[in-house]
């Protein structure tokens, strides 16, 4: 499970104890089934990715996931276009 940017899967991490976290303060007598753990883990993992390629991609211009997609209308085409398909292939 442990491959790659070791900062990213911190992230990753940080991110599944805390659902994981949340589940015991809600249920303490229920398991988490590993379907359960795995969608958390991709959750988080998508979430990481998000903020990584915000930083790196959006940031630079300002510009948060949120801004780009409210602010589309107001923003070139090509740029639209470019930041679209680099955030795609991040």
């Amino acid at each position: 499970m442990i491959a790659g940017d070791a900062n990213l899967q911190a992230d990753i991490f940080q991110g599944v104890k805390s659902e994981v976290d949340l589940q015991i303060d809600l249920e303490p007598n229920r398991w988490l089934s590993i379907r359960e753990i795995a969608d958390m883990y991709k959750r988080s993992c998508d979430d990481a990715i998000g903020k990584m390629a915000e930083r790196r991609l959006l940031s630079p211009f300002g510009m948060t996931r949120a801004d780009f997609l409210s602010r589309q209308n107001e923003l070139s085409a090509e740029f639209v276009k470019d930041i679209a398909h680099e955030l795609l292939n991040f």
